[in-house]
């Protein structure tokens, strides 16, 4: 069951520069930045070479989800659905998100359920985070458990030009994949967009391209799965050195598995009017 209202058509060249103005921060104007653009731009997906990131004891982290989320309304438009006006009145997913992930949230299109206490019942959950991952604190984020099969969008954030959109499947009883990305092409029909669908593979953290890809994914209700999202914020103190090291290692070895754009930038937004 779909039960979001989006529309079936990807988002037009203007439309799409001026969601990107509105939304990229200073701090990804910075020279540095740019050049990690430049470099990694063409990269829709690409899968992480880290080991798994996973609990220590998964059916404990699955009750301590259940028993912490709750499910999350949308309340207004935002560029998954820029026309939309009323608040969905079915939840789209179940939720546990950082303590201080509002102060980040800067959008206000969903509701949030602030919880304090995932690190400090799962520690190994952010040691390893830590060790293994580009950011010095990880300290904004969201664990998201889908209700329902979602249609092809894009989020708020992040939209650099880049596979900067982390993601960790903390916990998923799948047995297989149900994420599926969709190259995003302005003005095109959803159904005759590129798309690929992301497998399992030996790790379980990924990044993709939100400027240029759409996601949607599957809902089986036999299995369950909770999905770690990392908040697009300065706060969350990116290690700039140790993403291009990650990157270029994850390019190495996934070399049959990435998925490279053969489409420049300028396909997707009017460059010029972005620095």
């Amino acid at each position: 069951m779909t039960i979001d209202t989006r529309p079936k058509k990807t988002l037009s060249k203007d439309d799409l520069t001026k969601f990107r103005q509105d939304a990229i921060p200073i701090w990804q104007k910075t020279s540095q930045f740019r050049l990690l653009e430049n470099k990694y731009g063409k990269y829709l997906y690409l899968p992480l070479n880290v080991p798994k990131i996973v609990p220590n004891d998964p059916q404990l982290f699955k009750q301590w989800f259940m028993d912490r989320s709750k499910p999350i309304y949308k309340r207004m438009a935002d560029i998954a659905n820029p026309d939309q006006t009323d608040s969905y009145t079915i939840p789209s997913f179940l939720s546990v998100d950082s303590k201080n992930l509002l102060e980040v949230w800067t959008t206000g299109a969903w509701d949030a359920n602030p919880v304090s206490d995932m690190y400090e019942i799962f520690p190994e959950i952010k040691e390893q985070i830590d060790r293994y991952l580009p950011f010095k604190s990880l300290e904004y984020y969201s664990l998201w458990s889908s209700m329902w099969t979602v249609s092809p969008h894009r989020d708020a954030t992040p939209l650099c030009d880049m596979p900067y959109a982390f993601r960790i499947n903390l916990y998923d009883e799948n047995p297989s994949g149900t994420l599926r990305l969709h190259k995003g092409l302005p003005d095109m029909e959803y159904n005759n967009c590129e798309s690929k669908l992301i497998e399992h593979f030996d790790s379980n953290a990924f990044a993709w391209n939100n400027l240029r890809a759409l996601h949607s994914s599957t809902k089986d209700n036999q299995y369950m799965k909770i999905l770690m999202i990392t908040a697009s914020t300065i706060r969350n103190k990116p290690d700039f050195d140790k993403m291009e090291a990650l990157f270029d290692s994850s390019i190495e070895k996934y070399k049959n598995m990435f998925w490279e754009d053969t489409s420049p930038l300028e396909d997707y937004i009017h460059v010029n009017t972005i620095y």
